[in-house]
């Protein structure tokens, strides 16, 4: 197997981060629509702007000199792992979100709509996931800086 190089890390922290401005701008539209959104949406907007924060850190890694560096090599792979996990939560969220708006041009109510997009315990399950990932971020920001 290839190693793992910070050029294709940026790459896909870049595209990733895309996928992140996706959800947060349908999260943001969900939350203007219906005002009874749960509360616990505007708090995954919150981590997902820190993911954002965190995925435009890493994009300024882009330096070739760093593929050549022993250090930079082990951290790429700690990063590549760390964008894995979190690539499939922003993800499903994005195709939430997707099929959401499709069955929003349905005739339902807010709260159909809502139940449609999660059901209590999934939307807090999904936030205590995406926290859990944007601290392992801002510890792997932490340890990159140092």
């Amino acid at each position: 197997m290839d190693p793992v190089t910070i050029v294709q890390i940026v790459r896909t922290a870049v595209s990733l981060s895309d996928v992140v401005i996706k959800c947060i701008v349908g999260l943001r539209e969900l939350k203007r629509k219906y005002y009874n959104a749960p509360l616990v949406v505007s708090t995954i907007i919150g981590q997902l702007d820190m993911a954002k924060a965190a995925l435009d850190q890493l994009a300024k890694w882009n330096k070739p000199e760093r593929d050549r560096d022993p250090r930079f090599q082990q951290l790429a792979l700690q990063i590549d792992s760390s964008i894995d996990c979190f690539s499939p939560l922003v993800t499903s969220l994005e195709q939430r979100l997707k099929d959401f708006e499709l069955t929003s041009k349905e005739n339902l109510s807010t709260t159909q709509r809502l139940t449609f997009l999660w059901d209590e315990r999934e939307i807090s399950e999904f936030s205590v996931l995406l926290d859990r990932q944007v601290n392992a971020f801002n510890l792997l920001l932490q340890a990159i800086n140092w």
